[in-house]
């Protein structure tokens, strides 16, 4: 089996592979970002995939799939043209193999060419210059054609047809272009395209000052981002991340160039996608509508410290053990040597979660303080003299927060067991104080007076204060009471929990592998995306 294939660098940076086999006559394209996401499609040699709206539409579901949904902008931009120029590339490898094989009566030779697999390295693309010289298999025809290195043909040893050589080396050769096979296509440095030196096709050049809409980019996503032609990408219209420009359009070192804008590009994709990535440690917070404990304003107490986090920070990554479990009955049948197993349901069991906390200063042990007692509070009902909520209703609600949209996104729970030691072997230190933050001195500085000052003396007899002088000092009531209480510098906390999910989840919006968003593409994981919270 002949296996032709070609590769190409889109101008977004993504490297297109094509993959032409002789005897299914398919082509398979496999689009690589710069992030290593791929995508992978399988066409009818004669199909060209750029015209193809389906596919095109194909390999951009797989790569924002694999980007968590996301999409993915200027980092698959041109991947068209690419999967054009290796269409054309790899049939004309078949049809040079035919026609050799044809001419010399021997078998078809493969022509399969390397096809790099690290996105920052420049692709090769197989021209007719790089062909290989025939292997034969069978004894030799007569007469025997072979080729050099240089793309010059030899029959029976002598010269048969020499090499184009092409003198100027701008433009660079073209591939995917053209009616003509005959005819020579190359492009310049604009993209624009000659066919034997005359113009066969201007570059494309978007005229509309207005943007196409971008995506991919931005802090918020409330907000419109927006890119133009030379990639300045625009938030509500206002510059929000210049392109890079090239200034040498033909760098002198050769491959070397292309190569470092590539890594650069991706480097700069990287640090932009990272710097929009939200805070992924592990928080366990009250719901967003909540009007109780740290969220009841005024009234926080000893639980203020968590009104600036929004709930618990675990400071440390916590062990998480969370439990899926399917049921089955089983039947015992007389004289058999098996049991047979019907289903009878499914369930998310017990939630764990094991966490250090440590205390190096006067606000951490604050925060501590406020952590345990945020849990002693979520495992009691509002009772007594509660009217908001009312009285008589259950513990609270929580939501856990963490390690990604796919891993804890806004899942409700509930708390049904706090456990806490504290040990006899760290020291403790003292919260609940008014005393100095750790770092701030609040004592009055030595500021000479000058008794023989004459300014001084006049602003004095008016009753006005000397310019310059010392400010007064301020005063701040630390967090929680001006009881002093004392934490552990170091502790370890348990908490046990039950998933909450609504009858009405399961019945109207939970299906497994059905209509999206399902629970098995993991959109259902996603709780900041969807009423209700993220289904265990």
């Amino acid at each position: 089996m002949a296996q032709y294939t070609s590769s190409d660098t889109a101008s977004g940076g993504a490297i297109v592979n094509a993959v032409l086999d002789s005897v299914a006559n398919t082509i398979t394209y496999t689009v690589t970002n710069p992030k290593g996401l791929s995508a992978t499609v399988t066409l009818p040699a004669t199909q060209n995939p750029q015209n193809n709206v389906s596919t095109l539409n194909e390999i951009r579901k797989q790569l924002t799939a694999q980007n968590g949904g996301r999409g993915l902008g200027l980092e698959i931009n041109g991947f068209g043209n690419s999967l054009n120029a290796t269409w054309g590339d790899v049939n004309r490898q078949a049809e040079r193999a035919q026609a050799t094989a044809t001419a010399t009566d021997t078998p078809v030779a493969n022509e399969t060419k390397p096809i790099p697999t690290d996105t920052n390295a420049t692709p090769v693309i197989p021209t007719p210059a790089q062909t290989e010289q025939v292997q034969n298999t069978t004894p030799a025809p007569d007469p025997e054609y072979t080729t050099d290195s240089l793309g010059n043909s030899y029959k029976n040893g002598v010269l048969y047809r020499a090499a184009e050589v092409v003198e100027n080396e701008q433009p660079q050769s073209a591939v995917g272009y053209g009616d003509d096979p005959g005819a020579e296509y190359t492009t310049d440095s604009l993209g624009n395209t000659y066919k034997n030196g005359e113009l066969y096709r201007a570059a494309e050049v978007i005229e509309n000052p207005e943007p196409p809409t971008a995506t991919g980019y931005g802090d918020d996503p409330g907000q419109e981002y927006t890119t133009d032609s030379l990639g300045n990408v625009y938030k509500n219209g206002e510059l929000y991340r210049a392109a890079e420009v090239n200034e040498d359009p033909s760098p002198a070192n050769g491959l070397q160039a292309p190569k470092l804008n590539t890594q650069s590009q991706a480097t700069q994709q990287d640090a932009a996608n990272f710097a929009q990535l939200s805070d992924w440690r592990v928080r366990l917070a009250l719901a967003p509508g909540a009007t109780y404990l740290y969220k009841n304003k005024g009234n926080e107490g000893i639980l203020l410290p968590l009104a600036a986090t929004d709930g618990v920070i675990f400071p440390y990554t916590p062990a998480i053990s969370v439990q899926y479990a399917a049921s089955y009955d089983s039947t015992e049948l007389t004289h058999s040597n098996y049991k047979f197993y019907q289903y009878k349901s499914s369930s998310v069991e017990n939630i764990s979660i094991t966490c250090d906390f440590t205390a190096q200063d006067t606000a951490e042990a604050n925060y501590l303080l406020a952590v345990i007692h945020f849990f002693r509070s979520v495992t009691k009902m509002f009772y007594g003299q509660d009217q908001n909520p009312s009285n008589g209703t259950p513990p609270p609600l929580c939501y856990l927060y963490g390690l990604g949209a796919f891993q804890f996104d806004n899942h409700p729970l509930a708390v049904t067991n706090f456990t806490y030691t504290l040990p006899t072997d760290v020291d403790y230190i003292r919260a609940g104080a008014t005393t100095t933050p750790p770092g701030v001195s609040k004592a009055p500085s030595n500021v000479p007076i000058n008794s023989n000052s004459v300014s001084g003396d006049r602003a004095t007899n008016n009753g006005l204060t000397t310019g310059g002088g010392q400010a007064p000092p301020q005063f701040s009531s630390s967090d929680g009471t001006r009881t002093p209480t004392y934490v552990p510098t170091k502790m370890q906390i348990t908490i046990s929990a039950i998933p909450i999910v609504t009858r009405n989840d399961i019945s109207n919006n939970f299906s497994l592998n059905g209509p999206k968003p399902n629970y098995g593409s993991g959109a259902l994981l996603q709780g900041t995306k969807r009423k209700g919270g993220g289904i265990w």
